[in-house]
């Protein structure tokens, strides 16, 4: 019997108990005959106890009501499973009743404790293409499939979006990558996956070996829970980065996503020191510029700019080390910005000077798609005071084939501003044609991929000869890139390329060593940034 039930028994005898004595009172009061202070004690006895289990009934039924509450706290809506908090409170439970057991030399088996996280790959395409109930069905499908997969007794949770997670004690622990080939073999059908296994003595283990899972950054011991849950998810991550399948945790893969996680920290906060482009010797993020070499005079007609990040521990880096950084967090308007700005600034200096040069400024797909991207290039032409056709804004055609109604009404807000539209890469993206003659593209630049092969490769030969007689006939000015060697540079400029750009003219250099080589003295005086003047509203 529940302490509750005993409550309420114990109340009804109570209330029973004291309605034959009141009854028993009012005898001796007003003496009655005894067949009517009997019937008077049953009807009071019996509406006191029909008044007692109806309140009993409604305790129940508030404690029931109370008890569905809190399992459904702890409870995805949409899947039936356990949330992120309800897995946690239960890696606490098995985690503690792990060390109980190993403290108290039980069965060894009793003391394993193993999460596996699941991720759905390419979910959000899923909702994208064909809406969120689409997406809310697969999710079902998955929780089922999962459900179904794992053995008797392990605990299925979803811990948000598409991710799904998998707790394994005891013997099931022990085979847990069994357990995770086999989540894999039974969701992969449906929905590709990527799957992470950690286990509970493996995050302690590690700690022998590496610096710091057993405490936190700020020196205080690490949530077991907690540090479980985030081994795992570095193995998650290790298999996303590997194009899915199932990764172990690995203590050297945790630091290096330690490391990248701290140069994502470090690079929010280098973008977050000043709303101001810093140029000087203090500057992180600095810009490096490639001259881009008249084929005909050998004069250099215009820079590319190029980012590079000056990091305090690392030295200078270039973009390959940070850009799938920016793009993961978020970061992609912040720096094109600071690029943009920066590469302006520096323009306006040179033209100042007497060297008008064209200003390249590499950007990210996305910004193509990004409705405050044409405002942002508004606004910096207005802060510079530098004109607009000699900003060219380089984009891949990657973009221009998967996104091209939003790419289209983006490059013609550009070209709108006077800006010109140079296509990045051209001819690794399995081109379309067809784009080129809609697209107000004013510049084509050859990928280093053919020009590293048109000495050796005619079929190669011939398609840069063929890629200049197109641009040219499109109105393009065609500029090569990846001329490292004097063959390779009379072979394009035999083709008829317009530009040239690569090693053999000069690798990026920073801003002051352009000036040098424009011959222009530091201390020249250059003209004053114009107050900037309210954005106008582009024309679509």
């Amino acid at each position: 019997m529940t302490r509750r039930g005993s409550a309420v028994d114990a109340l009804t005898g109570g209330v029973a108990g004291a309605a034959a004595a009141g009854a028993l009172l009012l005898h001796a009061v007003r003496p009655l005959p005894v067949p009517m202070a009997v019937t008077a004690a049953v009807v009071l006895l019996v509406v006191v106890v029909a008044a007692v289990l109806r309140t009993s009934a409604q305790l129940r039924g508030s404690h029931q009501l109370a008890a569905d509450l809190a399992r459904a706290a702890n409870r995805d809506p949409l899947t039936g499973l356990l949330d992120r908090a309800g897995l946690q409170a239960a890696l606490d439970h098995a985690l503690a009743r792990a060390a109980s057991a190993s403290e108290e030399d039980e069965d060894e088996g009793e003391s394993l404790v193993a999460l596996v996280l699941a991720d759905l790959d390419g979910f959000h395409q899923v909702n994208g293409r064909y809406g969120p109930r689409a997406g809310d069905a697969l999710l079902r499908r998955t929780a089922d499939l999962v459900r179904g997969s794992v053995p008797d007794g392990a605990l299925v949770a979803r811990t948000g979006g598409d991710e799904f997670a998998v707790l394994l004690t005891g013997d099931d622990a022990a085979r847990a990558r069994l357990v995770a080939d086999g989540l894999a073999a039974a969701v992969s059908p449906e929905v590709a996956v990527s799957l992470g296994l950690a286990w509970a003595d493996a995050w302690e283990d590690a700690s022998e070996d590496a610096e710091g899972p057993a405490e936190g950054d700020d020196g205080v011991p690490a949530d077991p829970a907690l540090e479980l849950l985030r081994r795992a998810e570095v193995a998650l991550f290790t298999a996303k980065a590997g194009g899915g399948g199932v990764a172990l945790f690995d203590p050297g893969h945790d630091l290096a996503v330690r490391e990248r996680a701290l140069l994502a920290d470090e690079l929010r906060a280098a973008l977050c020191e000043s709303g101001q482009p810093d140029r000087g010797a203090t500057a992180q993020l600095v810009v490096h510029y490639q001259q881009q070499v008249h084929a005909a005079t050998g004069q250099i007609g215009g820079l590319e700019a190029l980012v590079r990040w000056r990091h305090p521990r690392h030295g200078l880096v270039g973009p390959e080390t940070f850009l799938a950084i920016v793009e993961e967090q978020g970061l992609v308007r912040r720096l094109t910005e600071h690029v943009l700005r920066t590469a302006l600034l520096d323009a306006r200096d040179w033209h100042a000077a007497g060297h008008p040069l064209r200003i390249a400024v590499n950007v990210s797909p996305t910004c193509l798609t990004d409705a405050s991207f044409v405002p942002m290039v508004d606004a910096a032409l207005r802060e510079s005071g530098v004109a607009a056709e000699l900003l060219v804004v380089e984009v891949t055609e990657t973009v221009l084939m998967s996104e091209p109604q939003q790419a289209l009404a983006t490059a013609r807000r550009l070209r709108g501003l006077g800006a010109q539209l140079s296509i990045d890469d051209y001819g690794t993206g399995y081109s379309s044609l067809s784009y080129l003659s809609d697209l107000p593209a004013t510049e084509l630049k050859l990928d280093r991929s053919f020009t590293m092969r048109v000495l050796t490769d005619a079929g190669i030969a011939a398609i840069v000869a063929s890629t200049v007689d197109l641009a040219h006939r499109l109105g393009l000015r065609l500029v090569v890139e990846g001329v490292e060697d004097a063959e390779t540079l009379a072979a394009v400029v035999g083709a008829g390329c317009d530009e040239t750009q690569g090693y053999l003219h000069g690798r990026a250099e920073p801003a002051a060593e352009v000036a040098r080589r424009l011959g222009i003295s530091p201390a020249l005086p250059v003209a004053p940034a114009p107050a900037p003047a309210p954005a106008q509203q582009v024309s679509q």
